[in-house]
C-alpha cells in the first residue's frame, strides 16, 4: 500500500483496495549491518547521514523505515535511501554499500544465517502487526460480475486462513509451494519470521492516517485531506465471505 494505490483511489479511477493482503512487524523487516551494530553504529540515531536499502519510494516499506527511525529520533529525511530489489540488499550490505536496509523474508534470516546483518529493535509485548500490502480489483469488473467478484473473495480467505492458522506459513505443504516457485531454500524458510495474515482479513485500520500524512509530507499524495478507511477500502465482499464461511475465532499474535 502506498501514494499510488491512495492517489488512484481518490481520483475516482475504477480500482479499490477489497482486503488486506499482509502485514508485518517494523521489527522484523529493519535491519543493520552486524559488522556496524554496537561499534560505529551503537544506536539507531547512529545511522544520520549513512546509506539506507529501499525497493521502493512512496510504499509501506518507506513508511516503515520512517517508523524504525523515529523510534531514536531520526525520520526518513536524516538518511541516504538507496533504492534496489530485496535480493541485491544482502550483497550491499554485506559489501558496505548500505549500513541499513528494510528487508522482507526471508531475506532478513538469509543476511542473519550469513553473518552480515542483525535485527536491533525488539517487539513491544502486545504490538499489533501493521497492514504492508492489499488486495484491489477493478471495481467496474466487480460490479458487473458479483458473483465471481464474491467467489474469488471466498477462495483468497481460505487462502489466508490457510495461511493464517495452524502450523501456517511454515507448514510442508506451503514450502513445497514457495520452494517450488522460488530460489528460497527450505531451511531458510523454516528459520524465517513469518507474515501475519488475519483469519477473517481484518486490519488495523488507523495506520491509515500515519501512512497518509507520511505521503502526505514527501509530496506523494495528489490530495489535500486525508481520506476516512471507507474510502480508501470497500470491505463489502470480505464481509460477504466472512459471513459465508463463518468467522474465525482467534487471538491475534
Amino acid at each position: 500500500m502506498g501514494a499510488a494505490g491512495f492517489n488512484a483511489v481518490v481520483s475516482g479511477l475504477p480500482v479499490e483496495y477489497v482486503a488486506p493482503l499482509h502485514s508485518g512487524y517494523v521489527e522484523d523487516y529493519f535491519v543493520v549491518r552486524k559488522a556496524l551494530w554496537g561499534k560505529e553504529v551503537k544506536r539507531i540515531a547512529d545511522l544520520k547521514g549513512r546509506a539506507v536499502a529501499l525497493n521502493i519510494r512512496g510504499a509501506a516499506v518507506e513508511w516503515m523505515l520512517d517508523l524504525a527511525l523515529r523510534r531514536d529520533g531520526l525520520t526518513i529525511k536524516d538518511v541516504q535511501v538507496k533504492l534496489m530489489p530485496f535480493p541485491d540488499m544482502v550483497p550491499a550490505l554485506e559489501s558496505g554499500a548500505v549500513d541499513a536496509a528494510i528487508l522482507s523474508e526471508p531475506f532478513p534470516t538469509l543476511a542473519e544465517e550469513k553473518g552480515v546483518a542483525v535485527r536491533p529493535l525488539t517487539k513491544a509485548p502486545g504490538a499489533k502487526p501493521v497492514p504492508i500490502t492489499a488486495i484491489f480489483w477493478n471495481k467496474e469488473w466487480a460490479a458487473a460480475n458479483p458473483d465471481l467478484a464474491n467467489r474469488v473473495m471466498v477462495a483468497y480467505l481460505k487462502a489466508a486462513r490457510d495461511l493464517a492458522l495452524g502450523d501456517g506459513w511454515q507448514g510442508d505443504k506451503t514450502l513445497d509451494v514457495i520452494v517450488k516457485f522460488t530460489p528460497a531454500k527450505p531451511d531458510v524458510l523454516k528459520k524465517a519470521r513469518p507474515h501475519a495474515l488475519d483469519a477473517n482479513l481484518e486490519m488495523d485500520a488507523s495506520v491509515l492516517d500515519s501512512m497518509q500524512k507520511f505521503n502526505a509530507e514527501l509530496g506523494y499524495l495528489k490530495y489535500k485531506e486525508l481520506q476516512p478507511v471507507g474510502k480508501l477500502f470497500n470491505f463489502a465482499y470480505r464481509d460477504r465471505a466472512v459471513q459465508e464461511l463463518g468467522r474465525e475465532v482467534t487471538e491475534r499474535t
